[in-house]
């Protein structure tokens, strides 16, 4: 279960910057600002690697991921989410076309709308990425709330900053 949600999250976050880099008529992403719940799945190696790539590919410039403190997670996206979820376990979605049309009118209730719910028919195995990334160890990740991944000036590879809280000194890695 652990890897399945490390790698949904890391396929969501790249058909999201992909979505966008379309949009912007291949203009690349400068800084990526991802926002997360704070559970180790979000800090695992397979998503620091996964985001790292987007900065040693350059497709980004900065990866900055931050997570909420214990408390504060009930945000408008939670509640989005359950009553999304609601909605749907209210109605019948027999074909994927009706998935689709269910997903847009729950959404549409919440005053939001969607841009894109694709059928996945197979996830990128991110995993096989993290792998490479062994020596990549960071002290004391487990209790940031602020990862920010940049290239190094020499572009060897990422600069990883990261800190335990907004008025905290940070660490580097």
């Amino acid at each position: 279960m652990f890897i399945t949600l490390c790698l949904c999250f890391v396929q969501v976050i790249y058909r999201t910057v992909l979505e966008i880099i379309r949009m912007r008529k291949g203009r690349r992403v400068r800084n990526l600002y991802v926002q997360l719940d704070n559970v180790y799945s979000n800090k695992s190696y397979t998503v620091l690697a996964a985001m790292s790539m987007l900065v040693l590919l350059g497709i980004c410039r900065k990866v900055k991921l931050s997570y909420l403190v214990v408390g504060h997670t009930h945000e408008d996206v939670d509640a989005t989410i359950g009553n999304t979820v609601t909605h749907l376990r209210s109605c019948d979605q027999p074909t994927f076309t009706r998935f689709q049309s269910e997903c847009h009118e729950a959404i549409k209730k919440e005053g939001g709308r969607i841009m894109k719910v694709e059928r996945i028919v197979g996830i990128s195995d991110f995993d096989l990425v993290s792998q490479r990334f062994n020596d990549f160890k960071v002290e004391g990740i487990t209790a940031a709330h602020l990862i920010r991944l940049t290239a190094k000036s020499d572009g060897s590879g990422v600069d990883c900053f990261y800190k335990r809280d907004s008025t905290a000194a940070g660490s580097n890695s």
